[in-house]
Parts: C-alpha cells; structure tokens; sequence
C-alpha cells in the first residue's frame, strides 16, 4: 500500500501528497492517512527551534491527530505504512509557515531530492535554490529603503552632531523635500526625552534607533528608551503610509485630544511602541484614535491611567477604517470605543491581544469586530456590541473564535436595521446576554478540529466530529472464530458460527452506545451464544446471557458498570 498524507488545517483546505506554505502561528493542523494500510507509523521528524508542536493522537492510527503552529518555520511530517511488509511505503510532507513582515522560506533538516529519497514528497530538482533566492530579494526588498542614505536624518537631543535635536524639526525637513513612495525619508532617533508635539507627514518614518535594544524587545511591556511627551497627529491621504516604530509617546496633559491621532485615507504603521496617557480632564483623551484609514498596530502598548469608569484606552471613530491589533497589550478604565457614532465600513481586529480594564471591555458597533486568540480581563462586561441600542442602518457583527472572557459578553440588537451576527468559536466567557433578542449564531470552529481522547472509550477516533460519527453510524463486525472479545468500539456483533460460541463484553464504562448482538448462522438453537461480563460485572443481575433462538438477536446497554438488556 501506498503512503498518501492528506493534511487540512483549521479543519479547511485540503491538501493531498503535497507540501504547503500558508500555515500561521496558532493554526491547528490535523494530518491523516488518505488510503487505509496494515500498520501506520507517523513521525514530526523536523520542527521549527523552540516549537513544543506534537500530535495529540495515536501515531500508529490512520491519524495520529493534530498539532498547533507556535514557530514560524517548516514542520516535516512522515508516515511509513505497511512497516516490514513487502508493501511497505514512506512519504514526507512539508508544512510551512513563513515568517512575518518578509516572508522567508524557512527550510526543513533532512530535505533532499537525490539518490536515496526525495524530502519531502515534491521537492524540486534545484533543492533549496529557489527558497534561498526567493528570501534574498525579500530580503533586499525589506531592507531598501535604508540604503539610500541621504534619505535619512539623525535626532539626538542630548548630542550637537545629530542632524536635529528636535523630531519635528527633523520631519519638517523631510517634508521639504516633498517625500513620496519612490522618496521615502527616514528619521531615525537617538535615546532619550523629547518634549514636543508631533505632526507625523506620510512617506517620513520615524524609528527609534536600530542599534536601541529596547526596540527589538518582543515583549510588549517593554518601554522604548525614546520618550516624546505632547500630543500627536497624522494626517495621510490615499495610499500614503507612515511607520513609527519603538517610540514611547506620552500624553500628561489635561486635554480631551488622544496622544496620536490618526486622520485621513491612508496607512499608519506603529511597530513596538508604547502609547500611555496620565492626563486627568474630566473627558480625557484617548491613548490613540484612529477616524479613517487603514492602521496596524504590531507589538504595541496601550495604557491609560486617569481614573474614570467611562474613558477608553483606544477609539475608533468618524469613518471607513480598518484596523488590526496584533500582539499588543490595552489598560484602561475601558479598552475600546469602536464606531460609536455609527458610519458604515468600520472593522477592527484584535489578534494575540491581552487586554485588561476597570470597568468594561470592548464597545463597538463596528461592521465587522474580529477578536482572536486574546484574553480580556476585568470587572464589568467584556465585550458589548451595540450598547446604546440606537437606530443603525448597516450589519454588525461580532467574530471571536479562541479567546478568553472574564465577564459577559453582551449583543443588543435593538435599532439594527441590517443583520446583527455573532460567531463564537472556542470562546470562553461568564455569560451571554441578549437583552432584546438574539443575533444571528454561528460558528467557524469545524467539529473535525477539536481534539477528542478515546483512551476511555474506545472508540478510534481523534476529533468530535468523527467520533460522533463513529458512535451515530453502527459499526458492524463478523465474528467466525469463537471465543472472542467484544471490543468498545463495537456495535454490531454478526456471529457466524457452526459451534458453540462464547462471548466476552468489554468493561461497561468502556461502551458508551448500545451492542447488538445476532445469530447470523440461524443454528443457535442447536449451538447457543454465551455472552460473558468482565469480572464482578452483570447482565440483567446474572453472570452471563444466552441466544438459544435461530437468528436471534440480543441488544445490550451499560450502566452503573453493569449490563442490561434491552
């Protein structure tokens, strides 16, 4: 027999005898066995530095279950069937996921396409040399921007032989030289304390020091070493894009103005930066407020301290934006306010987020709210769609799928005049309220990607759906050969059988569906069928049962680690 490895991830797209590229970190990756064989032996022979990815089965099933993408990087999967026999076969499959911002191909240990074996089952002829090149220009694509060095000007506020002393001087001078995206400028800012109010200019990008250290700290309670104290703005038109990376802005100032925000069509990027806001006006600020565009925020974190139940750490509000928050850390009296005064193409996702406040979560009315593998924590409702129950023409919709409440989720679909979706998958939380009717209820969390242990059981199956099906759909065996043992498993017993038979039933807590058991031979009249309990177990309160009626049958169910026939 053939080794065939069919691989879906997320319980989608399969993908038969081939490798792939599109896995990403939390991806859930179920491998099996597309033809069945004599024996099964699978191996995760390769993964990534650090991963802990492991299948969560039996790797001598048809499928030794799932593991969960937690490094970027390939994972080299293999299967022998038919070990030892004259049909014996071996195949590998790569499955890949690249890695973020340039996409490299990282490669396996033990790829090879040569005399001995082709690692995995299509690698190409030219090897590695199409991955290699493939990451060199994306490479050089990444890094061109800073190879033009008059495109690129120096701050330091504590050294004279900077360029500038001042960021925004330095940007003003950008700005002069009508930057675009073929004249991209780059300020780049030496450690320290900078007291001024910045308007960031699209196509000028201001980045902490690469040498800095604090700046390549993944974590996100990291503080950049370069702090600017002032409130700031970014105003981008079309498909202007600004990045602001590893800077640590500050708003301790009494003003209803969030510390940066964010106008107009085009993009901002903020990479490992910190936003925190100590102001205390009585309607103070947010830490950022996104009013169109499109933002990613990356590794950030979002902080506001001024007391006040109903301040939000984040806004988004004023028009079509999208937004997606990756990896980034929210406190605050409130987490987020998104679309309160209700326009159309307003979407924001939180992604990898661990987001804490006071008194209450996530407010939003947007379009689409996409919450993702993030925890929120605090008193008060986690997350509230539609608060105010107010008339809106457009479909909202909540999306969370592996995440962890602390409190309520809460959807008033009062005033929606579109349709009011919500799409929970894997979703921990205290309590759903729907306090005017329920949304539309759905879910993206495939049955086939839940784990499920059959240690217990006995059933074959590694996931819900097809243990389900396992239990739904009888399971019918031929017993020729007497004595024989009932398996858990089982559900159908077909006794075909010129002789005295004897039958022996697994334990009772082992057999969670109903057995039957026939005489198919049509002479247990002349050769009756016992069946047996385990040791100190019973059938109907008797140490065996009897079939003593051509082709008579015997239906079994357990309870209470006994027998009883139905």
């Amino acid at each position: 027999m053939s080794a065939h490895i069919r691989s879906t991830v997320n319980g989608d797209d399969p993908i038969d005898n081939g490798s792939r590229n599109d896995l990403e970190i939390g991806d859930i990756v179920v491998v099996t066995s597309i033809d069945p064989a004599s024996t099964y032996a699978w191996s995760l022979v390769y993964a990534p530095e650090n991963s802990l990815a492991g299948f969560s089965g039996s790797v001598t099933s048809i499928s030794p279950g799932q593991f969960t993408v937690d490094q970027p990087g390939s994972y080299l999967v293999r299967l022998i069937v038919d070990a030892g026999l004259p049909t014996e076969d071996t195949q590998y499959v790569r499955l890949r996921a690249l890695t973020k911002t340039v996409d490299l191909y990282l490669v396996a240990a033990g790829e090879k396409r040569d005399a001995t074996g082709i690692v995995p089952v299509d690698a190409s002829s030219v090897g590695w040399a199409n991955d290699q090149n493939r990451n060199l220009l994306n490479l050089l694509a990444a890094i061109k921007p800073f190879t033009y060095s008059s495109n690129i000007l120096w701050v330091d506020t504590n050294n004279t032989k900077a360029d500038f002393g001042s960021i925004q001087d330095a940007i003003d001078a950008a700005v002069a030289d009508t930057p675009s995206s073929t004249n991209q400028w780059f300020i780049l800012v030496r450690p320290g304390t900078y007291t001024e109010n910045l308007t960031f200019a699209p196509w000028v990008h201001v980045l902490a020091d690469p040498m800095d250290t604090a700046i390549s700290l993944a974590e996100t309670d990291a503080t950049p070493s370069v702090t600017v104290t002032g409130v700031h703005t970014l105003a981008t038109t079309g498909t202007e894009v600004t990045v602001i990376q590893g800077l640590n802005l500050i708003c301790a100032t009494s003003t209803t103005s969030a510390c940066l925000t964010k106008t107009g069509t085009g993009a901002l990027k903020l990479v490992r930066c910190r936003l925190a806001v100590t102001g205390t006006h009585g309607t103070q600020g947010a830490a950022i407020k996104v009013t169109t565009g499109t933002v990613l925020l990356d590794t950030c974190q979002i902080t506001m301290t001024t007391s006040g139940g109903n301040r939000y750490a984040y806004e988004q509000d004023g028009g079509a934006s999208d937004v997606l928050l990756t990896n980034t850390r929210i406190y605050g009296p409130r987490i987020a306010n998104i679309n309160p005064s209700l326009g159309p193409s307003v979407n924001t996702t939180f992604n990898f987020c661990n987001l804490e406040h006071t008194n209450g979560g996530i407010y939003t009315d947007a379009y689409l709210c996409i919450i993702s593998h993030t925890i929120i924590t605090g008193t008060g409702t986690s997350v509230s769609v539609h608060p105010n129950g107010a008339f809106f023409a457009n479909d909202v919709e909540l999306r969370a799928r592996f995440s962890h409440f602390t409190g309520t989720l809460r959807y008033n679909i009062a005033g929606i005049t579109g349709t009011p979706r919500l799409n929970l998958s894997a979703v921990d939380y205290a309590t759903v309220l729907f306090p005017s009717g329920s949304p539309t209820l759905s879910s993206d969390l495939k049955s086939t990607t839940l784990g499920y242990d059959n240690s217990i059981s006995g059933l074959t199956s590694t996931n819900v759906q097809d243990a389900i099906t396992e239990v739904s759909s009888p399971s019918k065996r031929l017993v020729n050969t007497t004595p024989d043992n009932i398996l858990g498993s089982d559900t159908i017993i077909l006794v075909d059988v010129a002789g005295v038979v004897t039958l022996t039933l697994p334990n009772a807590a082992d057999m969670l569906h109903t057995l039957t058991i026939k005489d198919v031979n049509g002479s247990a009249s002349l050769l009756p069928i016992t069946i047996n309990p385990q040791l100190g177990e019973t059938i109907d309160g008797s140490g065996s049962a009897t079939i003593s009626v051509d082709y008579g049958s015997v239906s079994l169910v357990s309870y209470n680690n006994n027998w009883f026939i139905i």
